[in-house]
């Protein structure tokens, strides 16, 4: 049975918001890549068209430094580190904090924990993630 999927249409407009910012600050474009992959984008130069990364977007309502990690799902952490792996490119996690916009590459170290979401009632939101110290983030923007 597949899970169900959480993602509503306000979060995915915050996502798009988001990666146009990067995209107009790295003189980039964009594709949207499928579900399968993990990742929300792929990431290329306007003249070439050749995948030049691949990025996870994500929006948090909280300033960058209120906690002193980023907590993200291992798998996700997984499935960007087996990306890069197998094609040769990087894997970035962009965040939009409500105070900054900021990356990590997902080759960065972390630590294993367990977290997760517990709000709704869904037993498989919690498990094994990473947790990226947030001050190895680059900030790129506010």
């Amino acid at each position: 049975m597949n899970r169900p999927l959480y993602e509503s249409a306000q979060d995915l407009r915050n996502e798009h918001e988001v990666i146009e910012r990067v995209s107009l600050h790295l003189n980039a474009d964009y594709k949207k890549l499928p579900i399968s992959y993990k990742l929300d984008f792929a990431m290329h130069k306007m003249a070439s068209g050749f995948v030049w990364f691949f990025c996870e977007v994500k929006v948090r309502t909280n300033p960058m430094n209120r906690y002193p990690t980023m907590m993200l799902n291992l798998d996700k952490v997984m499935a960007a580190r087996d990306l890069s792996k197998h094609t040769g490119l990087d894997s970035y996690l962009i965040v939009q904090w409500t105070d900054k916009l900021a990356t990590i590459n997902f080759a960065e170290d972390f630590d294993v924990g367990f977290g997760g979401r517990r709000d709704r009632g869904d037993s498989q939101d919690v498990g094994l993630v990473a947790h990226f110290e947030i001050s190895r983030f680059k900030v790129i923007g506010e």
